[in-house]
């Protein structure tokens, strides 16, 4: 099943494509009012923060048939060799949905809520099944995608230890799962702005994460 559903998704570039770049705030598509020449049409859209919020205004953009979406922004990262700045496209993502006991967090597949090949998902992670098709170049990673982000020492420990993840957003698998599910061809594309530690907004570069998310997209725009 899994095999048939990935093989009926149309993989073809086109001469001109609709492109649709989305991020949670319009704060981080500022940088792309001003586009590199392009024969493709590119609009913008906010989906607003967290995961609710993005997979309501992500299934309406994917009504639309876009050729592609791109969410950009930025993220956390849980390792320091991904340094502050750096872009990064997402190869699979998943969610910390499920439960927590006394020293573990549970996911929905430890819970035997949900199976580990259950559509969208495949071994348990949501796959982006487009980096062939749209080769960006970057370095591909796993992501965490959160409802509450993380911020003490244990909170970072166990979800490290857990779902093995390089970054930590709010929105990304909201983006995996819609596309999936709509067979809509979608990119995460997200720059280092801080490392996961405990909480200091002091030691964040949100200026530099959105300025090179920028360069690096538009950059990929060009060669599509």
């Amino acid at each position: 099943m899994k095999q048939k559903f990935f093989q009926s998704i149309n993989l073809c570039k086109l001469c001109t494509m609709n492109i649709v770049l989305v991020a949670a705030t319009a704060f981080e598509l500022e940088a792309f009012k001003s586009l590199p020449a392009t024969s493709h049409n590119i609009s913008l859209k906010v989906h607003e923060i967290g995961m609710m919020a993005a997979t309501f205004h992500l299934q309406q953009i994917a009504a639309q048939q876009p050729d592609l979406i791109i969410q950009c922004g930025i993220a956390g990262s849980y390792h320091d060799h991904l340094a502050i700045g750096e872009t990064v496209v997402v190869a699979n993502d998943t969610t910390d949905i499920g439960a927590e006991n006394q020293d573990h967090l549970l996911s929905l597949f430890d819970l035997n809520l949900q199976q580990a090949d259950q559509l969208p998902f495949v071994q348990q992670l949501l796959p982006c099944p487009f980096l062939n098709t749209f080769d960006t170049g970057l370095q591909k990673v796993n992501a965490l995608s959160v409802n509450c982000a993380s911020g003490t020492a244990l909170t970072i420990q166990k979800r490290k230890t857990k779902y093995h993840a390089s970054i930590e957003t709010m929105e990304g698998a909201a983006l995996h799962y819609v596309g999936l599910m709509t067979q809509i061809p979608f990119l995460q594309i997200k720059t280092i702005s801080n490392l996961v530690t405990i909480r200091n907004r002091a030691d964040w570069d949100v200026a530099l994460a959105l300025a090179n998310n920028a360069t690096e997209i538009k950059k990929i725009i060009t060669t599509l």
